[in-house]
């Protein structure tokens, strides 16, 4: 065997270095320090050359050392020692290393030419570059966006772009001068503000100025939006008129502009220019402002097509905006409510918030989650964000709820009853689409039965109430709920019941006071209402404003003028302290009505009617405003038609429709007073009110009785017939009040009612004496009637009264202003004068007036004594006040040929003949009559003058079966009318 020769690698190897240990290696995942490559083998030591490196996913990137080694037996190697890396290699680190400088030169350059400071040092040049060009808007952006920068060119940029905003503005066209408000209009709340605001102010008054003879369009626009820099800017504004009419006048063309005039003339009040205004464009206002501002007024003056026409498409596009609005609204509060939840999850357990929550009971946990997520919702300004879009989407609310009730109108008015069907299906959709509710809500359900009564399906109505109490176990929300809606249908009756058996059931203080709120605003007189406004929360503010109104108009009521005034003024300083709302509105304004009867003051009443209306733009659908403010608008007319003609600093006079009776002398006088108030706006609102009233509030008696009185005095055959239609099937007098009808029949409540007379007689004697005849004569005048009618009112159940004071009074009166109204009271005052003779001389008659004293006028009971006492003919047509009587009924006949009366048929029948066949001629001629009686017993199913004066027209026109069904249907009711008539 060959001997084996020993190897010297320090003389072989003389670039290796000898090693302590092997090099560290390892990857994790294709990441880390690994040997590659194989170079230098030597066959004699079998031992080779790998290089160490740094791998990224095992591919090698940068070697850092090379090794000789030797391969071991099962795998690795034995390193033998290290050697100098291959030229290569050194090459490629060197590349490498390159790089790395490279990247870090580039990104310093990158991050150098992103910074802010060169970013907006540039958009600087860019701005000055494009004022340079003559692009001012351009360049204010540029401007503005360097102003909120931050850095060191922000202050620059404010200086330039105010300097270049004072020179531009001075020296560019009308054009250019509108595009750079209008520019900073939209930006006034941006970070950077560029243009102070009275500096904005003052350039746009100079450019108003400067532009208004040569560009009148452009003037308006821009003092338009100079209001948005000005401070308080006055309302109404001076300027914005005139600059709107030159514009329009420059170009007449312009549909924006005329709409924008409307939409003026609107807020002014001054509603027949928006009309005249809006009306030669109707078939071009689409969806726009003017639409909904001419079919409101249309839907007011009840032209229900032309009213239809206008407001479908507006209602229909803005609805859709207000859906989207309240969707995204309940989207923001879950969201409000879930961020503020999550709050509350990340706090720690030192938090003081979580150590209090860890000290209550489960309610006052509850209580304290609950107060907190309103806290944090208070101040979530997205959540205010789109609270603010629901508000301006909700403006589309009355429009929609004026062409629901237009399309009520139409439905009704439709002969086919398939189309009649589809078109109230369309008005109950319409209703359905502007409350908030979703699904079967309780919300939901209580607000579909309401429009069930409103689309006239009363029992359908109150079978959907009478299912929700039930699914709730009549809880006291929901009996409160219920309560409410019935009370807003006019269901007075049905509400207290519910109110009361809330506060009955009742167990918490604060449940009793919310139900006695709720019963007292349904209260049957003065005395019921303040004593369950004292079961209220007498320290809430609102109450004791209440309070303070109730005091007032109870000694109001007591004849105490003069201590009722600081009461209603007290109430009115402390409800106007509170938060203005349609309630606090309402309570100022009825609270005002009543000052005006205690001081006199007609400023006080208009001022009441003028909140009013405010209350119902706010909430148009409240059926309770609606009333309050319909018969608001209707005495304010009256008001205003007879303002300096009579001084109501003494009281006694009443402001309706009767007061103008005492100013109409003959037909040509009412007729002329008639056109003066159906031209008055408040007149004309009030009746449009009081029929939305009869359909927001269908059990509500108030409304259909003043309609018809109205109706009924302007001679509107066709609104009484319609009224008629609207009160078919409707069941006015609830249970409660039938029964008290039925106790005033019995006498059962006459000590206070006697009581009540008497304080009235009281009142109406002294303010008859405070009224100097000779100097306000029209005023003593009209005060003597009242006066007159109160007395005869009083005697009718028991309180005494002297008649030859009255009678002279009533000639007085007669002597001193004849007209309709006082004729009317001088020939009663005549039969009164004869009644007392004629009961002297027959028993029969005495016991017959005393007997039905309750049910029927003494006027009435004499057309039905002549009838039923043969007896009594002779001497009542041989009695002076008996002719003297007839003698001014055939007077006020001839001036009033247009008013025939069944009832002086019915005396004239049996005292003179030949004027009773007159009388049954005029009527069988007057299609008013018929249908307004009609009408009338419908409303006052238990009124027992109605009952008989029903039926003399009916036996006077052929009807007599028909009147003697509706007399005994009264008699079947409880009403103690004679058994034959």
């Amino acid at each position: 065997m060959a001997e084996e020769r020993e190897i010297n690698l320090s003389e072989k190897f003389p670039d290796m270095t000898p090693l302590r240990g092997a090099p560290s290696l390892g990857t994790i995942n294709g990441i880390g320090v690994t040997l590659t490559g194989r170079r230098d083998f030597d066959a004699e030591t079998g031992t080779y050359v790998k290089t160490r490196s740094l791998c990224f996913l095992f591919i090698p990137l940068v070697p850092m050392d090379a090794y000789r080694v030797a391969d071991a037996r099962g795998g690795g190697w034995y390193f033998i020692g290290k050697v100098p890396l291959s030229g290569f290699c050194k090459i490629w680190n060197l590349c490498i290393l390159g790089l790395i400088l490279a990247c870090i030169g580039a990104g310093y350059i990158n991050s150098y030419y992103a910074s802010p400071e060169y970013v907006n040092g540039q958009r600087l040049t860019e701005a000055r570059n494009l004022s340079g060009n003559g692009k001012t808007e351009e360049a204010l952006g540029r401007y503005e966006a360097v102003a909120a920068s931050g850095t060191s060119h922000a202050s620059t940029a404010k200086a330039e772009a105010l300097e270049l905003f004072q020179e531009r503005v001075g020296q560019c066209d009308a054009a250019e001068a509108k595009r750079l408000f209008a520019f900073l209009a939209a930006r006034r709340n941006a970070p950077a503000h560029l243009v102070p605001d009275p500096t904005a102010a003052e350039a746009a008054a100079a450019a108003v100025a400067r532009y208004k003879e040569q560009d009148p369009l452009a003037a308006f626009e821009i003092h338009r939006l100079a209001r948005v820099f000005t401070p308080n800017p006055p309302d109404p504004d001076p300027d914005y008129e005139p600059l709107l009419e030159a514009a329009r006048a420059a170009h007449p063309e312009n549909n924006e502009l005329a709409i924008e005039a409307a939409a003026n003339f609107e807020k002014l009040g001054q509603l027949d220019k928006a009309k005249a205004t809006l009306e030669p464009l109707a078939g071009k206002l689409g969806a726009t402002e003017g639409a909904r501002i001419l079919g409101q007024l249309y839907a007011r003056e009840e032209q229900h097509e032309k009213a239809f026409a206008l407001l479908e498409p507006y209602a229909q596009q803005h609805l859709s905006a207000l859906h989207a609005a309240d969707d995204a609204y309940e989207k923001a509060l879950k969201a409000s409510n879930d961020r503020a939840i999550d709050e509350l999850n990340r706090k720690l357990t030192t938090d003081p918030w979580v150590r209090q929550y860890q000290k209550q009971d489960k309610a006052g946990q509850e209580k304290m989650v609950s107060e907190y997520v309103l806290e944090r919702m208070k101040v979530d300004s997205a959540l205010h964000a789109v609270q603010e879009k629901l508000a301006q989407a909700a403006s589309t609310v009355p429009v929609a709820l004026d062409l629901g009730i237009v399309r009520l109108y139409r439905g009704r008015e439709i002969k086919d009853p398939e189309a009649k069907k589809k078109e109230l299906e369309a008005a109950e959709k319409v209703f359905l689409s502007i409350r908030n509710v979703a699904g079967e809500s309780d919300a939901y359900r209580m607000y579909y039965g309401q429009v069930l009564y409103w689309l006239g399906k009363h029992e359908e109505g109150k079978a959907a109430f009478d299912e929700l109490l039930a699914s709730k176990n009549r809880n006291h929300e929901t009996l409160l709920g219920v309560g409410n809606t019935l009370r807003e249908i006019g269901a007075h009756s049905e509400a207290n019941v519910l109110f009361e058996e809330a506060y009955n059931q009742a167990t918490k203080v604060e449940e009793k006071q919310q139900a006695a709120a709720m019963r007292r605003l349904s209260a049957n007189d003065m005395d019921d209402h303040i004593l369950w406004l004292g079961r209220c929360d007498t320290s809430k503010p609102h109450v004791q404003a209440s309070l303070e109104a109730a005091k007032g108009k109870k000694m109001l009521s007591d004849g105490d003028r003069a201590g009722a005034i600081p009461h209603l003024k007290a109430s009115i300083a402390a409800w106007e302290k509170l938060p203005r709302s349609d309630g606090s509105l309402n309570e100022i304004a009825l609270a005002q009505s009543s000052l005006f009867y205690a001081s006199g003051d007609p400023e006080a009443f208009r001022q009441g009617a003028k909140l009013l209306r405010e209350a119902v733009g706010l909430n148009p659908s409240d059926s309770i405003l609606v009333l309050n403010a319909a018969s608001s608008l209707l005495e304010a007319s009256v008001l205003d038609e007879v303002s300096g003609k009579l001084n109501f600093t003494h009281g006694g006079i009443s402001i309706d429709l009767d007061l103008l009776d005492y100013f109409a002398g003959e037909q040509k006088d009412e007729q002329a007073l008639r056109a003066r108030m159906q031209a008055r706006t408040d007149f004309k609102d009030a009746k449009s009110l009081y029929r939305k009233a009869i359909l927001l509030a269908p059990r509500n008696a108030g409304g259909y009785g003043t309609l018809r009185e109205i109706y009924a005095w302007e001679d509107d055959l066709d609104a009484l017939k319609e009224l008629k239609t609207a009160l078919k099937g409707i069941e006015l007098v609830g249970e409660d009040q039938k029964a008290k009808t039925l106790a005033f029949y019995a006498g059962s409540n006459d000590p206070a009612i006697i009581g009540d007379w008497d304080k009235a007689l009281a009142t109406g004697r002294t303010q008859l004496a405070s009224v100097p005849k000779d100097k306000e004569a029209m005023t003593w005048v009209v005060t003597a009637g009242t006066y007159i009618q109160t007395c005869l009112a009083a005697h009718a159940i028991g309180n005494p009264i002297e008649l030859e004071p009255l009678f002279r009074m009533a000639q007085q009166a007669y002597a001193m202003a004849p007209s309709n109204g006082t004729s009317s009271i001088l020939s009663t005052m005549h039969l009164y004068r004869a009644f007392e003779r004629l009961a002297a001389a027959n028993p029969a008659f005495k016991e017959g007036q005393e007997r039905n004293s309750r049910v029927m006028s003494r006027t009435q009971y004499f057309a039905l004594a002549l009838e039923q006492i043969p007896a009594l003919r002779d001497p009542a047509r041989q009695d002076p006040d008996v002719k003297a009587a007839l003698d001014l009924m055939r007077e006020q006949d001839r001036k009033f040929p247009k008013h025939p009366s069944a009832w002086k048929w019915a005396v004239c029948k049996y005292l003179d003949p030949e004027e009773a066949e007159v009388i049954a001629k005029d009527l069988h001629a007057d299609p008013i009559s018929p249908i307004a009686q009609d009408v009338r017993e419908m409303i006052y199913p238990m009124s027992g003058n109605h009952a008989l004066y029903g039926l003399w027209l009916r036996r006077v026109l052929g009807q007599e079966g028909e009147g003697l069904a509706l007399y005994e249907a009264c008699r079947k009711r409880g009403v103690p009318l004679p058994e034959k008539p």
